[in-house]
């Protein structure tokens, strides 16, 4: 595979979900320039604490396991995670060890474009920062939710609407099933999504006809997360992106929406971050 080929597979990966998907295109398409794609064999080390960061990591396929030195219990992540972001931040060294559980193929953003990054967005800094310190590690060990895999969170098979349909039939279909967002998607795929803001500010607001196509007004390429990622993940994105609804994407087929009720009918996440 060319370096092209690496950088346009980093941007359909890590695209549309967060961090990378915080970014302006032209960031996004600086950090896919420098990804490299590594594979491990099972058992094999990435990295061991206190060497150098080379990058940050994000794990297309198989499992990676983080263990700090001294630590009983470890980490385990899987496709769609991201690791390496704190030590970079915080001293360049790792701060724990990272070793391939089984076979593990990752991309490797250069340490070098990464810190340019976070210090050029705080937003994406802060997917990796907000954890850190007694507040955030206080927050995760009393929030269940925040360590939950958004496949359990979301609500799976969500009800959907075409491109070609009107703005009346989605009002429809939110009235009728009492929601307040539609995935907008062709056989399966997601390619847009309409809330009920949308409807307020894009279509009552400018005076639009009900028979205006939904194509015409909706919100086209969401930022979505993946079923694996972690609700933390995705109340990071909607809090910096000021939105109530993520869907949810696995290998480019939609599998569900997560959205801000999701998290409340979970009774784990406090006002002050929902309306952070």
């Amino acid at each position: 595979m060319t370096d092209n080929d690496d950088a346009a597979a980093f941007i359909s990966f890590a695209g549309g979900r967060p961090p990378f998907g915080l970014l302006p295109p032209d960031d996004l398409r600086a950090a896919a320039d420098t990804a490299a794609r590594l594979c491990f064999p099972a058992r094999g080390r990435i990295y061991h604490a206190g060497d150098a960061m080379t990058g940050l990591y994000a794990i297309l396929s198989g499992s990676v396991e983080i263990l700090a030195p001294g630590a009983h219990q470890s980490t385990v992540l899987g496709p769609g995670d991201f690791f390496g972001g704190r030590s970079l931040l915080r001293t360049g060294h790792a701060a724990s060890d990272a070793t391939a559980v089984d076979a593990v193929e990752v991309f490797v953003v250069a340490a070098q474009t990464a810190q340019a990054l976070f210090a050029a967005h705080p937003e994406f800094a802060g997917f990796f920062d907000r954890a850190r310190g007694p507040h955030g590690e206080l927050a995760r060990q009393s929030d269940p939710l925040l360590s939950a895999r958004i496949a359990g969170l979301m609500t799976a098979a969500p009800i959907t609407i075409g491109a070609d349909a009107t703005v009346r039939a989605a009002a429809r279909l939110l009235r009728d099933h009492d929601i307040s967002c539609l995935p907008v998607a062709e056989d399966g795929r997601l390619i847009g999504i309409l809330t009920s803001g949308d409807l307020a500010d894009r279509v009552v607001a400018e005076g639009r006809d009900a028979e205006t196509l939904v194509g015409a007004v909706m919100t086209s390429d969401p930022l979505t997360v993946t079923p694996g990622a972690l609700g933390f993940d995705a109340l990071v994105a909607m809090t910096e992106r000021g939105i109530s609804h993520l869907p949810v994407v696995e290998d480019d087929r939609l599998v569900g929406i997560l959205t801000a009720t999701n998290l409340v009918r979970r009774q784990a996440v406090s006002a002050v971050f929902l309306v952070a």
